[in-house]
């Protein structure tokens, strides 16, 4: 039996169409770990730095913060405190018991029951929060951070589906050589951080999902294959992620092959090259 730590929340980072939704639907379908949709939190709230220091005033606060984060987070135009169901008046009540900071702003959000006699262990998962190891390791220094890598040129193929993303293959490649720039330097020297493979969460499920939750200090069951909780992490405004719902589908792997001409594969490789070599991609991943 593995010993249980409540007080560790849990991050999945990662570049987009990397996995990070389909990890997520895995780690939901245990009965200690509740998620929801993308908080886009520290990417977005300090976007207004005087805002964000007016609303962490011991004066201002809870209501500026509350404020603040109606105002600044949203995903797919949506609110994220609406996606959440919190409304004014349960934020204020939660933040009211805490002193200001950020972490306390977003535990506001994420923690879903505050019912302490039966905690759930909180995950959070929005992609660019790989561009934001340090503020998650500031506020939450007991965190885990899985980061999940998949090969950097399916990435680059696949970005374009999103909707914000530019619709050029060199282009995302660019984003997604600098998104995994910030995992270069000490990231698995780090005990709380792990790296997941997309290709052995495909090609080697149960054996890839075992590490993980070796790592998070939870038991694994089978039935977390089956991935009830999906749901939990999806919302209508982000059909590109209905995929995660569906049986896991191995012609998802090395889709740069079939996509990519031969001429705009040798430029990405070229971009990409810190992060093939880094992350083994040189070779196919077995």
């Amino acid at each position: 039996m593995l010993e249980r730590n409540n007080t560790e929340p849990l991050f999945i980072v990662g570049v987009p169409r990397s996995g990070t939704t389909l990890l997520t639907s895995y780690l939901v379908s245990h009965p200690n770990i509740e998620s929801g949709a993308e908080t886009q939190f520290f990417n977005k709230i300090g976007e207004d730095e005087a805002a964000l220091e007016y609303a962490l005033q011991e004066e201002n606060w809870p209501h500026a913060a509350y404020d603040l984060m109606k105002k600044k987070l949203t995903l797919s135009g949506v609110s994220v405190l609406e996606l959440y169901c919190k409304d004014r008046e349960s934020i204020i009540l939660f933040l009211s018991s805490r002193k200001p900071s950020l972490g306390a702003m977003l535990e506001s959000i994420v923690i879903r029951n505050t019912d302490t006699s039966s905690p759930r262990r909180w995950l959070e998962k929005t992609p660019n929060h790989i561009n934001h190891l340090n503020d998650i390791r500031t506020h939450f220094p007991s965190a885990k951070i899985l980061l999940i890598i998949r090969d950097p040129r399916d990435s680059a193929a696949s970005i374009a589906k999103l909707p914000w993303a530019p619709k050029s293959t060199l282009a995302n490649a660019l984003l997604v050589e600098n998104w995994l720039a910030n995992t270069y330097k000490g990231f698995e020297e780090n005990n709380n951080c792990l790296t997941v493979s997309y290709e052995r969460l495909i090609t080697n499920t149960e054996e890839e999902l075992k590490k993980v939750f070796s790592f998070i200090s939870e038991e694994y069951s089978p039935s977390i294959l089956e991935k009830k909780s999906a749901a939990e992490v999806t919302t209508v405004a982000e059909p590109w992620k209905k995929d995660v719902h569906r049986a896991i589908d191995k012609n998802h792997l090395a889709l740069w092959k079939k996509r990519v001409p031969k001429p705009v594969l040798i430029q990405i490789e070229r971009i990409m090259s810190a992060c093939l070599d880094f992350f083994s991609y040189r070779e196919p991943v077995t």
